[in-house]
């Protein structure tokens, strides 16, 4: 006797997996990734197709950069940081491959797939992390800046509505090692020489502390506090060096003194530790920020929706680019907080954040900058000339070697 039940069975099965891999139908490699809405309307911006060619990493010097040329010999330029250094095989073997013979134009779509595509390279997914999304966000960089200069327009016009050509910056201070009165001297000086209302101390060891750091920390935070005007907004970044506890008590200190932004204060994949000090805190005028790590953006969507930090800071390149940032600015500012991005550049090599900075509406006060650099009364201008701006020229590329 036919058990009639299972027949159906067999055959619904069988009908769902032809619609399924049958001729014609397309797979869905990117499955509900947040922030996929379109963003961009480059296809409208473009002619034409932009078909690359070609990626390479070039060795200029002790620099890396990364130049994507279209099949009708069109190129763009990114300058690269030192994570490039020790992913070079990486890139050549899981990310370049992917991008050769696309249409640049599909950028929104194409920072998907590199990921989520099982082609020859296998299945990418598996190396997801920084060093994955610091290559394709170089790549990607690049590819518009190409695409701008095609345009015959900045790299901004292509993300969007430009709000500001001027971006207000606060200089960033390295020092762990240094005096207090040191650090404070540093930075006192670069204020007056950049004219910024705005500047950042290192305070911990960076993934540690010690007593006598926190000694250091609390004596150049209660210095500068009385060196500097009023005026001068303070943030200070732990790397990640506290405990929950001390990250609290620290936080409280901070508040005291005025500093108003405490960037990474417990180790940065410890997301319910941020947490908790972000609530333990939440009563206060200080915020907590993060996320420079960070390049998941189903992790961002839980960074902003459960609140883990108060302002969020994604690295244009770690998290993957242009495209992938706005996305995360949009989480960011549905839920009424800042993302002023992670960027502690300069000259050439903040071309790129500048104008992505130029085009986030939940910007923030200030964006992270180097004390070198064109800074003119507290404000760096966003390169103006097509693409990012950035004068290749300069660079003597005769003498590059392609890795």
């Amino acid at each position: 006797m036919i058990d009639t039940s299972m027949l159906r069975r067999r055959q619904w099965l069988q009908l769902a997996t032809a619609s399924f891999f049958g001729a014609g139908s397309a797979t869905s490699w990117a499955i509900d990734i947040p922030g996929q809405k379109p963003l961009l309307d480059l296809h409208q911006r473009m002619t034409e197709p932009v078909s690359i060619a070609a990626v390479d990493q070039l060795q200029v010097g002790n620099s890396i950069w990364i130049r994507v040329t279209s099949e009708s010999g069109q190129i763009g330029f990114c300058p690269g940081n030192d994570r490039l250094k020790v992913t070079v095989e990486m890139a050549r073997k899981l990310v370049i491959p992917f991008f050769i013979g696309k249409d640049a134009c599909d950028i929104e779509r194409l920072v998907d797939d590199v990921y989520t595509s099982q082609d020859q390279r296998g299945s990418v997914y598996k190396y997801a992390g920084m060093p994955l999304w610091n290559i394709v966000g170089h790549i990607e960089v690049a590819i518009f800046d190409m695409l701008a200069k095609i345009a015959g327009t900045g790299v901004n016009q292509l993300l969007g509505q430009p709000l500001r050509q001027k971006i207000p910056v606060y200089i960033s201070q390295f020092g762990r090692e240094t005096s207090a009165e040191e650090e404070v001297s540093r930075a006192a000086a670069d204020l007056e020489k950049t004219g910024a209302k705005a500047t950042k101390l290192k305070i911990g060891l960076r993934m540690a502390n010690s007593a006598a750091q926190s000694r250091r920390d609390r004596e150049m935070i209660e210095l500068a506090r009385k060196t500097f005007d009023d005026d001068v907004t303070i943030y200070v970044d732990a790397n990640s060096s506290y405990t929950v506890d001390e990250a609290i008590a620290m936080g409280r200190f901070l508040n005291d003194h005025g500093v108003a932004l405490f960037e990474e204060p417990v180790p940065w994949q410890d997301y319910r530790g941020t947490r908790e000090v972000t609530e333990a805190l939440s009563d206060l005028p200080i915020q907590v920020a993060g996320g420079e790590q960070d390049s998941s953006l189903w992790q961002w969507r839980e960074m902003v929706d459960r609140r883990i930090v108060d302002v969020v800071q994604p690295d244009l390149f770690y998290n993957g680019g242009f495209v992938r940032s706005l996305r995360v600015a949009r989480m960011a500012e549905a839920a009424g907080m800042l993302m002023p991005p992670h960027s502690p550049k300069a000259g050439t090599d903040a071309a790129a954040h500048l104008h992505l900075c130029s085009v986030i509406p939940n910007l923030g006060p200030f964006q992270e900058y180097r004390a070198y650099g064109q800074v003119d009364d507290g404000f760096v201008d966003v390169p103006e000339a097509p693409g990012l701006g950035i004068d290749a020229a300069s660079v003597d590329f005769k003498k590059a070697t392609v890795l």
